[in-house]
């Protein structure tokens, strides 16, 4: 028998064991944030990327950063109620633009936009809101494409 540990257990053995001793037992869900990816007919990335900075400042997000093919928004405070986060970006494809939307709030860590989730519900409600909004204002049923990670 060895010094440390069980008979013949290996190092990897050994981490996978504390692991599962430090593991909660809540069965907790993985938070992040929700996506949506949509291609839009019949309009051009420039023109996405000008709604998303208008609905943004009707929102009174401000702009946190801007490239040529994304737009981020951020709105609230970390240490009240938690920073709402949106991501915008646009993609010229054949026939369209490819879309991809990002939400999510920061606070005590990353949580994603549903709506349905108990923990920061007032945060990622209001984010899901914001989220919700924008994707619809383009023509897309949001709950038929966002995906909370």
């Amino acid at each position: 028998m060895k010094a440390y540990g069980l008979p013949s257990e290996s190092g990897v053995q050994r981490h996978r064991r504390l692991g599962r001793l430090l593991r909660p037992h809540a069965d907790v869900r993985r938070v992040g944030r929700s996506f949506a990816q949509f291609v839009l007919p019949n309009v051009n990335a420039a023109w996405v990327l000008q709604t998303a900075h208008a609905f943004g400042a009707s929102q009174g997000m401000r702009l946190a950063t801007v490239t040529p093919n994304q737009a981020v928004f951020t709105k609230g405070s970390v240490l009240w109620t938690g920073e709402r986060w949106l991501s915008v970006g646009a993609w010229d494809v054949p026939g369209g633009t490819s879309v991809l939307v990002e939400a999510w709030v920061e606070g005590m860590g990353q949580l994603n936009a549903d709506p349905t989730s108990f923990l920061g519900m007032v945060p990622r409600r209001d984010m899901w809101t914001i989220a919700s909004t924008f994707v619809a204002g383009l023509g897309v049923n949001p709950n038929a494409v966002f995906r909370h990670l």
